[in-house]
């Protein structure tokens, strides 16, 4: 069978849209409804998700022929159409507010093999993804932190106590937060089975601008897709003694989560970061850039993708 273009799957989430519409149900409803019949198809040993479920919308046929094809796709492929969903789904002023656009699969094992290759060890040190989103990193820092686990002899218990303790998500978004601990029970899901053990993995909903003192200067690796639009001047009241250093008139959103990301790395801690290039130039960004200068060594810069939806 020939692979599923991503005009092709957009055209799906529309139908599962408009479903999810016709049985009055929310976005939060329509993924919670999806990820309950992929689970039951393809993890059926694991808990049920926590999000929203509808028995009406799960009977409708465009429900479970998505589900099928995500099953027809690679597990990352799948939780990235799956979030991708969820934003769709959302009214345009939310989607817009959140800056909801999500970490292709290439772009997230690109930068997660960057940072292997610069010495980070998925077997002993710790990640935080302040903006995690549907998990674009952390499912598959979870997948290499397996890999090397179990190359050192982990069992399955002992494997998803480290994940559990190691790895940290944060997310101003409700169901995004539970979508992510739920991938990661996915993709854990054979040490779940075969020790029995459920892990309450750190996801929380925050806001991470103002929430995460208690991480600065402790993190090993963060990891990041910052969201990306223009800040209104009544949200930067709040914030602009925090990153004074950085702030220049009317910034973008993604300045301030650069500069926290910089501001959690332990001493000799690295972080990987999806962004625009704008901050390399721009009267604005200045301030952003000393910061930069003053406080990080950039060991590399990649080409800028598209993001989806």
């Amino acid at each position: 069978m020939a692979p599923l273009s991503k005009s092709s799957i957009k055209r799906r989430i529309r139908t599962v849209g408009q479903a999810a519409a016709q049985c009055g149900c929310d976005a939060s409803t329509l993924v919670g409804t999806a990820l309950r019949l992929w689970c039951e198809s393809a993890f059926p040993a694991l808990p049920k998700p926590s999000l929203p479920y509808s028995k009406e919308l799960a009977a409708k046929p465009q429900i479970p022929a998505f589900v099928a094809v995500l099953c027809e796709l690679s597990f990352l492929e799948a939780t990235y159409w799956l979030s991708s969903a969820y934003a769709m789904s959302k009214d345009a002023d939310y989607r817009q507010n959140l800056a909801m656009f999500f970490t292709p699969v290439s772009l997230t094992e690109g930068l997660l093999k960057d940072l292997a290759a610069q010495g980070v060890d998925f077997s002993s040190q710790s990640f935080i993804d302040p903006a995690c989103g549907g998990a674009a990193f952390l499912a598959p820092i979870a997948l290499h932190m397996r890999t090397a686990l179990l190359a050192k002899g982990f069992t399955a218990l002992r494997l998803l106590k480290h994940v559990e303790s190691h790895l940290h998500g944060r997310d101003i978004d409700k169901t995004l937060c539970q979508l992510s601990k739920h991938f990661l029970y996915m993709a854990l899901h054979e040490e779940i089975q075969k020790s029995g053990y459920t892990p309450s993995f750190d996801i929380r909903v925050v806001n991470s601008l103002t929430k995460l003192s208690a991480y600065l200067g402790t993190v090993d690796v963060v990891v990041c897709n910052p969201p990306y639009r223009k800040m209104k001047a009544e949200e930067l009241s709040s914030l602009r003694e925090m990153y004074k250093d950085v702030i220049e008139a009317q910034p973008n959103l993604y300045c301030l989560f650069i500069t926290l990301c910089i501001r959690l790395l332990r001493p000799g801690g690295r972080t990987a970061l999806v962004t625009p290039t704008s901050f390399l130039s721009g009267q604005y960004f200045a301030p952003l850039r000393k910061f930069l200068i003053r406080n990080a060594d950039i060991e590399h810069i990649g080409r800028r993708v598209s993001m989806l939806p």
